[in-house]
């Protein structure tokens, strides 16, 4: 089945879905926060500021087209938290959250190592995981912007992405992306940034789907 007629933005979605969030960044200007839905505004606040798990606890704000995205930087750009929301809009076939589970239950193309489904409050949410390595030293402008030191030319690093897709209803149903994704020698997010990704999708959850 071929989901890209349904989901109109469903490729750009899926691909940064895959990747840290930082990374996928065109540039680093402003970008509004607050995204208007037909029912309830789709706000991803700044994550509440946690020193440990080997950082500050400081999140800095990097730009990403339909949404919000936050990162900070253990050390250096060797390891990169990122936690990010976006959303896409879609075709009037889907008109619920169990056409939009059919949907992407129905395409394995995508690479996820799993599509699981679960409720935060209540609420359906679709939960997803997925690896990918990258090398090089990436994005030299977000060093810049983070003062931090530019990662190895030769290093291989290993990105795990960890998330959620939701369906917004009403008038004009919004597909809704929520994800953490860490880039590092290690491959793990580790449960110090689970744990504050699971309070931040939480209180996203309750102030924009309840």
């Amino acid at each position: 089945m071929n989901s890209l007629p349904i989901f109109r933005c469903l490729a750009l979605l899926l691909a940064v879905a895959g990747l840290t969030g930082c990374e996928s960044s065109k540039d680093l200007s402003n970008t509004r926060n607050a995204l208007t839905s037909s029912d309830k505004p789709l706000v991803f606040p700044v994550p509440v500021t946690k020193a440990g798990g080997g950082g500050t606890g400081k999140w800095t704000a990097v730009p990403r087209d339909g949404g919000a995205e936050y990162v900070q930087v253990l050390g250096d750009m060797e390891d990169v938290v990122g936690f990010y929301g976006f959303w896409s809009a879609v075709a009037p076939e889907i008109r619920s959250f169990d056409d939009m589970e059919r949907l992407m239950l129905a395409d394995n193309s995508f690479g996820f190592q799993s599509l699981r489904r679960g409720e935060i409050l209540g609420v359906p949410v679709l939960w997803f995981e997925k690896t990918a390595s990258q090398k090089g030293q990436g994005s030299e402008a977000l060093a810049k912007l983070l003062g931090a030191k530019p990662r190895r030319a030769d290093g291989t690093y290993h990105v795990k992405t960890r998330g959620v897709f939701m369906l917004q209803p009403g008038p004009e149903p919004k597909f809704v992306t929520i994800a953490c994704a860490r880039t590092s020698d290690h491959g793990e997010i580790g449960s110090f940034y689970e744990g504050q990704f699971m309070a931040w999708l939480t209180s996203i959850v309750q102030n924009c789907f309840l």
